[in-house]
Order: C-alpha cells, then structure tokens, then sequence
C-alpha cells in the first residue's frame, strides 16, 4: 500500500507539483488502535499564486482499500470564465461545490469543490498503473475547470 500510495505522489507531482506530502496520526489518548492518513497538496502553476489548487486526503484501511477526499480551490482570479466554469461544474455530478466570499472584500472570492473516491488498489503492477493514470488525469482535468492555463499570469 505504501508503494502505492509513494508512486501516486510521484506521477502526481509530474502532472500537479506537490507542495506538501503529510502524514497524520489521530490516537485519542488511551486508545489501543489509531487512524492515519496521508495529505497532499498540489498546486497547478508555482509561479502563480491564483492558480488552482488541490489538496487531498487519503486513507488507507485495509491492504487493498482507499477512501480518498479531493477539494480543488479555484481562485477568482484563475476563473477565467465564471458561466462557463460553473456550467462545467454542473456537468459534474460526483461532485459538491460551495462559493466562498471574503469578510473584508466581496469582489474577492474563490469557489471549493469537493470529491471522493473508494479506490480499489489491484495486484497487478500494470493495473495499478492504469489506475494511478485514471486518478491523475481526473485531478488535472478538474483543475484545468476553470481555464487557468499554466504560465498564464494576470
């Protein structure tokens, strides 16, 4: 699992840099058994801190088995079309969306989206592969939502 989970952070940061990879462990005290996860956070152009952006929190309970949260962050300043961006939000059913306005300045703003998956990690090395490539591109895809193009500063 942890193979896994180390080769998903190196294709992602391929494809998203990684900023930050982190591993938690909750153990109230006195608990025998504890829950860990790992968080990741990648954003689609360093250069830019309007860019989208992706944090992600995965759970690994069994030898086989993932529950992972995705949120992806949209700057306001990255939307470069704000119908568009929610017309192709809506498309998306899997997923729940909240739009986020600043106390202090209502023109500033920046729209949350959140997922999950239960992911199945196969046995097969080439599966696990496909699988991984199946996950990034659903991340980058989702990223490139809102027409933010990399290298594209405002």
């Amino acid at each position: 699992m942890e193979l896994f989970i180390k080769r998903f952070i190196d294709i992602l940061d391929e494809t998203v840099p990684v900023t930050l990879v982190h591993t938690l462990i909750e153990q109230p005290l006195g608990a025998v058994i504890h829950d860990h996860y790992i968080k990741i956070h990648g954003r689609l152009d360093l250069a830019n801190d309007e860019s989208p952006y992706v944090e992600i929190e995965i759970y690994p309970y069994e030898s086989r088995y993932i529950h992972a949260l995705f949120g992806i962050t949209y700057p306001k300043a990255g939307i470069i079309n704000e119908t568009e961006f929610i017309e192709k939000i809506k498309q998306e059913h899997e997923i729940q969306v909240e739009k986020v306005i600043s106390i202090a300045e209502e023109d500033n703003f920046y729209y949350r989206v959140y997922y999950e998956e239960q992911i199945n990690v196969p046995e097969n090395n080439g599966e696990k592969d496909q699988l991984l490539k199946k996950l990034i591109s659903k991340i980058k895809e989702r990223l490139l939502i809102s027409g933010y193009e990399v290298g594209n500063e405002e």
